[in-house]
């Protein structure tokens, strides 16, 4: 059994391959943004290091894995710190107004396109 599932790993490894004829590399850019009604709970810069780009579990390790290390994500953390602590943008604004409006929540969005205009419009 386990010969058979490695022989059909094997050969969609092939397949996928001829996919990727060069190794590719995308930068992925990490925003954070405190909201006024909430704030990051974790300070540490680490463990979102970890997380994007240096623990086996991380983002980057996982499309190192599914493209069989034909892509490498490299995530870059916005605004940048030089104490290895969080630095963040912050809104005037509570985060339900980047979420869809319900009854418990009338700060929010109504359509995508109110959406959009929610997330590219400067703060009021």
């Amino acid at each position: 059994m386990m010969q058979i599932q490695f022989q059909e790993r094997e050969e969609h490894r092939k397949k996928m391959g001829d996919q990727f004829q060069s190794q590719r590399t995308i930068n992925n850019i990490v925003i954070f943004i405190e909201f006024a009604d909430a704030s990051f709970t974790k300070t540490d810069l680490t463990q979102y290091e970890r997380d994007y780009n240096t623990g086996d579990l991380s983002m980057r390790a996982y499309f190192e894995e599914v493209s069989y290390s034909k892509l490498t994500v490299n995530s870059h953390f916005f605004p940048k710190s030089n104490d290895g602590k969080i630095k963040a943008f912050k809104s005037q604004r509570n985060r339900e107004y980047l979420l869809p409006k319900t009854t418990s929540n009338l700060d929010g969005w109504e359509s995508q396109s109110n959406w959009l205009s929610a997330i590219t419009r400067n703060n009021d």
